[in-house]
């Protein structure tokens, strides 16, 4: 094999993470090298497993322990979109109102700006494997949330709204994760990007005035999708969020 080749091997394992490469990374390439093998089939390969080991899905040795992961997933996409929605009228409170000076609007401005709150403490919650707490602080998000929404002209109007379903669905999912609970993450604070992301890219108020959608939400399911080739866990947990 040539030595550009090799060094291309060598490279491409740059996408396992660290620790991986300590173990086996030596071992991978000399395998790479003698095997000889087309290098497009091979680049495809390192960079989707390269990819998966950073997911996490080598530990998930067994089908119970790759739903549970999923379903932990399936509760922090919801849990950070409930929190996005909150914080595309909060942001409307703080910047438009109380900075202003014109003090809040309605007394529901209260419990969306305590559902902005509780939805952040959740989804840390969740992301450090607190599952107790974390649907504790969820269970009390919706509450905010439903006193945010009750000054509807009737209930039927709450029932439809896209604030509503998303903190019930992840308090229901992750009851099974108090039974066997899947790890955390290893920094539970990254979680918190997901919520300006799920602002930008998936339906909130902040769309209002940008009219990004049904775009943006149409290159999510698609990188959703392309996703999926990679970490098994998007296929079960997406639907669960529609």
């Amino acid at each position: 094999m040539s030595p550009d080749r090799e060094q291309w091997y060598a490279d491409l394992l740059r996408f396992y993470p660290r620790a991986y490469r300590a173990e086996r990374g030596d071992e991978m390439l000399a395998t790479l090298v003698e095997a000889d093998r087309p290098i497009g089939r091979e680049t495809a390969a390192l960079v989707i497993g390269g990819l998966r080991a950073r997911a996490g899905l080598g530990e998930l040795t067994s089908p119970g322990k790759l739903w549970m992961s999923a379903l932990r997933l399936a509760v922090l996409l919801l849990v950070a979109y409930a929190t996005a929605l909150a914080t595309a009228k909060a942001g409307r409170i703080v910047f438009s109102d109380l900075l202003m000076g014109r003090g809040l609007a309605l007394p529901s401005d209260l419990g969306t700006l305590g559902a902005f709150a509780g939805g952040l403490l959740a989804l840390l919650a969740f992301a450090a494997a607190r599952y107790r707490t974390g649907m504790l602080l969820t269970a009390g998000a919706f509450v905010l949330t439903l006193w945010s929404l009750s000054w509807y002209p009737v209930f039927a109007l709450t029932l439809i709204d896209n604030q509503f379903w998303p903190l019930p669905l992840a308090f229901l999912l992750a009851v099974p994760l108090l039974l066997w609970p899947p790890r955390g993450a290893a920094r539970p604070a990254w979680w918190l990007l997901a919520v300006p992301v799920a602002v930008v890219l998936l339906p909130t108020a902040f769309d209002a005035s940008l009219n990004w959608q049904p775009y943006a939400l149409y290159a999510t399911g698609a990188g959703a999708l392309l996703w999926a080739v990679v970490d098994a866990r998007v296929a079960p947990c997406s639907w669960r969020r529609r």
